[in-house]
């Protein structure tokens, strides 16, 4: 692998971080990159907005994405995001925009970029081959996803396979429209029944969320599922198992999609050749929804799978099928020692109910030390339930048996229901951090603040890493083309806090991921969240990505962290203006006092330099107001003010006593540069009146006093005595204004 900067940077553009199939295809991705040591920048597509409305910024993430210096690679949810935008005109923006960044697409088909994708068609094949010839369905209504959706037509090809590979012919009348919501799943149900009227004996939908609003729809028409009608759909929804009746449908692999992808990319930016398009192969997962658990599901099971065949006992079965549910959370030993319990329990003589619960219940408790996948033992007890009607011969009371593993589920809903509520209380409770938090947040005055207080609250939040870069210049959202040049950055890395660090020169956007290598040598897969305040992009920030962390949270905290930016932009203004001098620009008089204050604790801990202060007063500033205007006096102060700028340096403080009056308070090496630098000043207001730029003449009385003690009270004395120096020069400036009129 190469790379441009060793280890390996790749960006994933994503459309919703709360979106449980995306985030398993993040996942996918992350162990890839975990195992070949690669780092993952994750750009989220939309963010919340303080109504609580979601808004894309699509635009803005391909921009900096473009723009970037040290990205090898991009891997972009094109399925995800394509249905927000025109099919066409995305694919022709995608293609174009990226055109020079190795790429590759995940569940969308894009021209010239390879593309990994779900087997979509043979996924609907299958689970309607299915209803056709295990259950004798002939009569199939279809729910469509959006025409023109890359995935919702496969899935409709597939459903036309399935009928012609089984001589039923296709009836464009039974293709009824959808969206992948609940809603269209009823406006289906209701256009079926009461407007067309057809004989249906199934609903196949495009994808779960459609299958439930069928369902609950022919609930309310008093039609059962699966007696009266038999119901699939597709994706296997987390709430698939706990839907009554549990639906029939097709897992997507999306841990694969992501991991495929990843080994692509990979390939594609080491110059091999790819092929245009990956599938990813789907499983049908087989529930109540379509009548597989009875007698007749049964006998065709055994027909159908090998594994059960492969198994000459009740224990070798359940083993063998424990073995698939839970390697990959569990050892093999533990699995086993489940298996051994609970068929020692069947098929115990006598049977003991009671005795079942009990171990079943302690093997829940046991289970949920390591996993709260309660959802796999829906699973189990329905291969349970099949190994029984299966091995019947080892059971000595079957009837009491099967009704105790449907009772069992009970416990698993019981367990389900508890694991919701600790959710619930964590949801709470991380609303309560979030509240806190953010009322800390929205108090904080300044950058370094905000960089402190975030690294005392997010740990709490299992964020150990928070990275903010501001632009240069805030961007409003009518602006196109704007610059994205990051000036400011900032916040805490593993308890090390970064302060503010401002960059003359504006970094490449991806500077975030230099800095992060400056900070932590590891790899490490960040989420990229662009920072709005209303209709003004302020920035972006950096979070460590966790999976378990709930999208709000993720929300929550990019709100508070805009909030608090901006709050700290508007006090910066008002403090601004409060010591500020409106026509210099330099500081007024509270303002020279806040920041000398400042500088003399500095001064204290930190130098051995020579402290002087430098008072300055306009020669003939009220003649030029009476001769020549108020315009000219203010172009004469302003013209002073600039010379002092430019001669003093920097880190000097100057200031606008009013009218006239000018003060500075700089250090020097020895008293000598100081007479040094009172030269310099007023070898600048001779070379602007040789310029002949204005109608008056500039020049000014000088007063510097060295300062004895660092302190506030001979500072004041000082500038007292500076003010005494400056008058005896102006004094003396007069009488020899008058000798001369003599």
């Amino acid at each position: 692998m190469s790379s441009k900067s060793g280890r390996l940077h790749i960006a994933a553009l994503i459309a919703n971080i709360g979106d449980m199939c995306q985030n398993a295809i993040v996942d996918g991705i992350n162990d890839c990159a975990h195992q070949y040591d690669i780092d993952i920048s994750i750009y989220v597509g939309a963010y919340q907005t303080f109504d609580i409305d979601y808004v894309s910024h699509y635009e803005t993430c391909y921009e900096i994405i473009k723009n970037s210096e040290s990205l090898d690679g991009l891997i972009i949810f094109t399925g995800f995001i394509a249905p927000e935008e025109s099919i066409d005109d995305f694919a022709d923006h995608i293609t174009e925009t990226f055109k020079n960044i190795p790429t590759v697409s995940v569940s969308y088909n894009l021209p010239g970029i390879p593309a990994v994708l779900s087997d979509n068609m043979n996924g609907v094949f299958e689970i309607v081959d299915h209803l056709i010839k295990v259950h004798g369905k002939k009569n199939i209504a279809f729910i469509r996803g959006p025409k023109g959706h890359f995935e919702a037509e496969e899935r409709l090809d597939g459903y036309k396979r399935a009928l012609d590979a089984n001589n039923i012919a296709f009836d464009e009348r039974y293709v009824l429209p959808g969206n992948f919501t609940q809603k269209c799943g009823s406006d289906a149900v209701i256009k079926l029944i009461d407007e067309m009227k057809l004989p249906y004996d199934a609903i196949a939908a495009s994808d779960d969320v459609t299958a439930f609003g069928a369902i609950n729809e022919l609930k309310k028409r008093s039609v059962s599922v699966p007696k009266d009608v038999a119901v699939i759909g597709f994706d296997d929804d987390r709430v698939a198992t706990a839907f009554t009746p549990s639906l029939t449908t097709v897992r997507q692999n999306f841990h694969g999609i992501g991991d495929a992808s990843m080994k692509t990319l990979i390939r594609v930016i080491n110059g091999d050749v790819v092929e245009e398009r990956q599938y990813i192969g789907c499983d049908i997962t087989i529930r109540q929804s379509c009548g597989c658990l009875n007698e007749e599901f049964l006998s065709n099971k055994v027909a159908h799978d090998d594994s059960w065949t492969n198994s000459d006992t009740l224990k070798a079965y359940a083993l063998n099928e424990f073995m698939l549910y839970f390697h990959n959370d569990f050892k093999d030993e533990q699995i086993k020692k489940w298996a051994d319990i609970l068929i020692d329990s069947i098929k115990a003589k006598p049977f003991c109910e009671r005795h079942f619960f009990k171990i079943f219940d302690e093997i829940l408790i046991e289970y949920n030390l390591i996993s709260n996948d309660f959802l796999k033992w829906f699973e189990a007890l329905d291969t349970l339930t099949a190994g029984v009607g299966l091995y019947r011969d080892e059971v000595d009371s079957l009837t009491t048996v099967l009704s105790s593993l449907i009772h069992a589920t009970k416990l698993v809903q019981d367990a389900c229901l508890k694991e919701v509520k600790v959710l619930e209380f964590e949801l709470v409770d991380d609303r309560q951090k979030l509240s806190q938090i953010s009322s800390t947040l929205v108090l904080t005055h300044d950058l370094e603040s905000l960089s402190e207080e975030l690294n005392k609250a997010l740990p709490f939040l299992s964020l150990d890493t928070a990275i903010i870069g501001l632009y240069e210049n805030y961007i409003h959202d009518s602006e196109s083309n704007a610059k994205r040049d990051i000036e400011t950055f900032f916040g805490f890395s593993k308890g090390k806090i970064i302060k503010p660090k401002y960059r003359g020169k504006s970094p490449d956007f991806y500077s975030v991921h230099s800095l992060m290598k400056k900070i932590e040598s590891g790899r490490r897969t960040q989420c990229i969240f662009p920072l709005f305040y209303k209709d003004e992009e302020l920035g972006i920030l950096s979070l460590p990505y966790n999976s378990k962390i709930p999208t709000e949270v993720y929300e929550a905290v990019r709100m508070s962290i805009s909030s608090a930016i901006k709050g700290i932009q508007m006090l910066t203004k008002i403090q601004e203006l409060s010591i500020t001098d409106e026509l210099t620009g330099l500081l007024n008089r509270r303002g020279f006092f806040q920041f000398a204050s400042s500088r003399l604790r500095y001064l204290k801990r930190n130098s051995d330099r020579t402290s002087l202060i430098m008072f300055f007063d306009i020669d003939g500033l009220k003649l030029i107001n009476d001769n020549l205007g108020h315009s000219e006096g203010d172009l004469a102060i302003a013209a002073f003010a600039k010379i002092l700028k430019k001669t003093l340096r920097g880190d000097d403080i100057i200031g606008r006593m009013g009218g006239d009056e000018f003060v500075a308070f700089t250090t020097v090496k020895s008293a000598k540069d100081g007479i040094r630098l009172e030269k310099r000043i007023r070898s600048k207001f001779v070379e602007l009146n040789d310029k002949k730029k204005y109608k008056f003449k500039l020049d000014s009385s000088i007063g510097i006093v060295k300062l004895e003690e660092l302190t506030m009270e001979c500072l004041e004395a000082a500038m007292l005595k500076a003010d005494s120096v400056l008058y005896e020069e102006k004094r003396l400036k007069k009488m020899k204004v008058l000798e001369i009129m003599k």
